[in-house]
């Protein structure tokens, strides 16, 4: 990948490395082009009313549901929402943080697809992480996201449908909540 100096003056520290790494390689002015103007969409969003993104926009292995076991507990806890091709499963936790876990198919399409697909969410839930509901009592979510196969969309759109998709499993979350609760004070 190409980018001229006066492109890489305006990005900070490791950020064009990450840029070449979530949109392939490319050479010549218009690939970088192309790939400055994509960098920047995230901040131009019209998600809510902040720009940029809350708190520090970073993905650690804390942020990541890493065992069999932990994805299985968020897809029987039955809390699901698809929008587009993307489907979000969530889970509601005592922790202090919002967890991201990946579950892509082979039907989706071949490894460099998949690979791409998890970059760009992940991407997606390290600029969006702050922005994403609350549990009421505390708390936040295990997110787990699968997808089926569609046409790779911009990460605009993939934030878009993600943010969508984890509020509205999120109203579903309270809505139950508020349902149980109605029937224990009933007995």
């Amino acid at each position: 990948m190409v980018f001229l100096p006066e492109e890489r003056e305006g990005l900070e520290g490791g950020d064009w490395r990450r840029l070449r790494h979530l949109h392939g390689t490319g050479t010549g002015t218009i690939s970088s082009l192309w790939l400055w103007c994509s960098f920047l969409l995230p901040w131009s969003m019209d998600l809510d009313s902040s720009a940029q993104p809350l708190g520090p926009a970073v993905f650690r292995a804390r942020h990541r549901i890493r065992t069999r076991a932990e994805f299985e507990a968020v897809f029987e806890a039955k809390i699901r929402k698809s929008y587009g091709p993307i489907t979000v499963f969530v889970l509601a936790t005592g922790r202090n943080e919002h967890r991201l876990g990946l579950s892509v198919g082979r039907k989706v399409g071949h490894a460099v697809v998949r690979g791409r697909f998890k970059r760009m969410m992940r991407e997606v839930f390290r600029l969006y992480r702050g922005r994403l509901p609350v549990i009421d009592g505390g708390g936040h979510y295990d997110i787990v996201v699968t997808t089926r196969r569609h046409e790779i969309l911009g990460l605009e759109a993939y934030a878009r449908l993600f943010v969508q998709a984890v509020e509205a499993a999120h109203r579903v979350h309270e809505k139950r909540t508020k349902q149980a609760a109605g029937g224990q004070k009933d007995e």
